[in-house]
């Protein structure tokens, strides 16, 4: 940007120098700076006049970066298991053809083999089983190691070491001026604060295998004034001690030996490689060793096993080229400016410096969701729940150890699902029940409203949860439950009624409810026969609240109807006779035979039939009363088999054969009363009767000069 400052500079001095010297001529300089260029002379890659070209991190002018395919511009990414374009979303699943498996200790998919109490893949905790040190920091100076322990011991002081029989068989330095001191199980752990300790230089460690025999490894440097060759001199020969022929000189295979690796309660963490490099404060590129890729153990980083063969590194995490954060002093220094991101506020860093915080922050979170797990338990599930890649391989190894520490997963190892069942909310004046749903048995219950109780119960709207605590103090919980106050519905039952008696009538309530439910049996909307009193009606909505409404159904007053008839029996052959009058007049007969104010038996038939008598007042409405007429059989003329008159075929269809030898005058009657057919004859004749709807009607033949009459019940299809 500067050079291209100074060229325009210059350009516009000679060109107002051109200006000055012949006149008014003036040159237009290009994006580049040229009088009258064309723009070509400064393009970059991406034709861009004085361009950065194509930006660091991408592959092409687009600002397009590089798939995991190796084309640019591909979406394709690696998933969790390193695999591009893969479809996992979880590591457990990494290498296994089962989502529901998890590799175990030995990569097996779906196996059961564990890390035991020494960390041994498969192990039956044994090899690390020994001796407890009481008291170790003032314990005497002469003391006997048992012949079936395993102990690891720091010293301070020149101490004879005596096996079981008394024999002295080494010297130990003791070094009690201790910075720092851990006694763990059944592993005494003594650090002194010395500088880091490597496989060429390292301190010391007492070690016995039963029956006495033992292992000692030294260095020259564990204090300047205690020689080397006190651990490699003067060593008794395997003829007078033989249990001496377990030692070594110092380590050759480059292992972890560093005092802290002794202890199964440490866990060790190898260092991965986390990005290849950073656009530092300055604005230059920083970008580390090539050879190693991003996701690789790093060159740095120590591997396994330790001295005692057990499998180190534990866990690998990321490292190298990690970007943290570092004080203000170091960060407003500009001459470190290029180990510094972009931001300005962030360090570079790198190295197991790096990894262990990222696991010593994983064990922090582990702790803080279970305060009453211990070393063990951590690191079982670290352990067991890694991810495994294409870098890892098979695991475990002496590299990655059990794979990439997995923060998420190893927390959620200890999380139990749970949720808190009940309303969502509380209808006024009312309370619910809110209970939890877990698969754990919980030592402590801890809802949000200070309750211990599985089931709580609230009148109070707000947000719930629910902690559970197990046995090791791991607390898993709930999603939140809002509770809000629900509201009532609106009722309306509808208006008092008044209605004659034996009214059907209907109930139908409205409102905001979705249901609706009467007294007294009535279903809202249908209708039925009503009792004098009050009903009420219950709404409940889509929430579970209710609200009530009622109303009163009384009955008009209506005048008394009575009604008696002279006439209770009657021969079915007989003439129709008027009904007595019903009380008050006005009213309407009606029943088996009645043709308005009239009885015909043979239309009634035998049997008993009730004739009804009803009466409508000023109000509407009806009363009524009855009486019965019992119609006989007898042996008159209205017999349908006498000679005489005859009529065929009933029921019809449209024509009716009437056989008659007297002169007889036709009428036919509908069932109001109405005379809807008229006819005359002396003869047998064929009335048709297709004009006529289909019903029931009465036909009556009335013989002329006799006045005998005799009536017929007529079906028309």
């Amino acid at each position: 940007m500067m050079k291209s400052f100074y060229k325009f500079v210059v350009l516009l001095f000679f060109s107002l120098l051109i200006m000055s010297c012949e006149g008014f001529f003036l040159s237009d300089l290009d994006d580049c700076g040229v009088p009258d260029g064309d723009n070509s002379t400064c393009l970059d890659e991406c034709g861009i006049p004085n361009g950065s070209g194509i930006e660091i991190g991408k592959c092409d002018c687009n600002g397009n970066i590089l798939g995991c395919d190796g084309v640019c511009g591909s979406k394709k990414v690696f998933d969790i298991c390193g695999v591009c374009d893969g479809k996992a979303e979880f590591d457990y699943n990494c290498g296994c053809d089962n989502v529901n498996q998890i590799k175990d200790c030995l990569g097996e998919c779906g196996g059961s083999a564990v890390i035991d109490d020494c960390g041994v893949c498969n192990g039956d905790s044994t090899i690390c089983k020994g001796c407890m040190i009481q008291g170790a920091d003032n314990f005497s100076t002469i003391f006997t190691i048992s012949d079936s322990a395993s102990c690891y011991i720091d010293f301070s002081s020149i101490e004879p070491i005596l096996n079981n029989n008394g024999e002295v068989i080494a010297h130990a330095f003791i070094y009690r001026q201790l910075l720092r001191e851990q006694i763990i199980g059944q592993i005494a752990v003594f650090d002194p604060g010395f500088a880091p300790i490597d496989s060429s230089d390292y301190l010391f460690r007492f070690q016995t295998y039963g029956s006495g025999q033992y292992d000692f490894w030294g260095g020259a440097n564990v204090v300047p004034s205690f020689p080397h060759s006190e651990f490699e001199t003067n060593i008794p020969d395997t003829s007078i001690l033989p249990d001496i022929s377990h030692y070594n000189m110092p380590d050759t295979l480059q292992t972890i030996v560093d005092l802290w690796n002794c202890s199964e309660r440490v866990i060790s963490v190898g260092n991965v490689k986390n990005r290849m490099g950073h656009t530092s404060f300055n604005g230059t590129e920083y970008v580390g060793p090539t050879l190693i890729q991003v996701g690789e153990i790093a060159m740095t980083s120590s591997k396994g096993p330790n001295r005692m063969g057990i499998v180190k590194p534990d866990v690998s995490a990321a490292g190298d080229i990690s970007l943290a954060s570092g004080s203000f002093s170091w960060l407003n220094n500009p001459a470190n400016h290029g180990n510094m991101d972009e931001g300005g506020l962030h360090v570079r860093n790198g190295g197991t410096s790096m990894a262990s915080p990222a696991v010593a922050g994983i064990a922090a979170l582990y702790l803080q969701k279970c305060s009453k797990a211990n070393y063990n338990d951590f690191k079982t599930d670290l352990t067991n729940n890694t991810i495994i890649d294409s870098f890892t391989g098979s695991v475990p190894n002496y590299a990655y150890g059990y794979g990439k520490a997995n923060a998420l997963s190893t927390v959620l190892a200890k999380h139990q699902s749970v949720t808190i069942d009940g309303p969502n909310g509380i209808c006024p004046g009312g309370s619910i029940d809110l209970s939890f749903v877990s698969g754990m048995n919980p030592i402590l219950i801890q809802w949000s409203n200070g309750s211990n109780a599985s089931t709580i119960v609230t009148t109070i709207p707000n947000d719930y949860t629910v902690n559970l605590e197990d046995d090791l103090g791991c607390i898993s919980r709930s999603p939140i439950h809002p509770v809000s106050i629900y509201s009532d519905p609106v009722i309306n039952a509808g208006s008092d009624l008044l209605i004659c008696p034996n009214t059907q009538t209907i109930l139908n309530a409205t409102g905001t409810a979705s249901v609706y439910e009467w007294t007294n049996n009535v279903i809202n909307g249908e209708p039925f026969y009503p009792s004098s009193g009050i009903y009420i009606v219950t709404g409940t909505n889509t929430s579970g609240c209710s609200s009530q409404d009622s109303l009163s159904i009384e009955f008009l007053s209506t005048l008394p109807v009575s009604y008696n008839e002279s006439i209770t029996t009657i021969g079915v052959n007989q003439n129709a006779f008027n009904v007595s009058p019903g009380d008050p007049l006005g009213g309407v007969y009606s029943g088996n035979g009645i043709i308005g104010t009239s009885f015909h038996p043979a239309l009634a038939g035998v049997g008993l039939h009730y004739v009804t008598y009803s009466y409508t007042d000023g109000n509407g409405c009806i009363a009524s009363d009855s009486s019965a007429i019992e119609v006989y059989e007898d042996a008159s003329i209205n017999n349908q088999e006498d000679k005489e008159w005859l009529i065929y075929p009933n029921p019809t269809s449209n024509e009716l054969f009437i056989e008659v030898y007297t002169p007889v005058e036709i009428s036919i009657q509908d069932m109001t009363g109405r005379i809807v057919f008229t006819d005359y004859t002396s003869t047998p004749k064929i009335t048709h009767l297709k004009n006529l709807k289909s019903g029931i009607y009465v036909l009556s033949l009335l013989a002329i000069g006799s006045n005998q009459e005799k009536t017929f019940r007529i079906i028309k299809n």
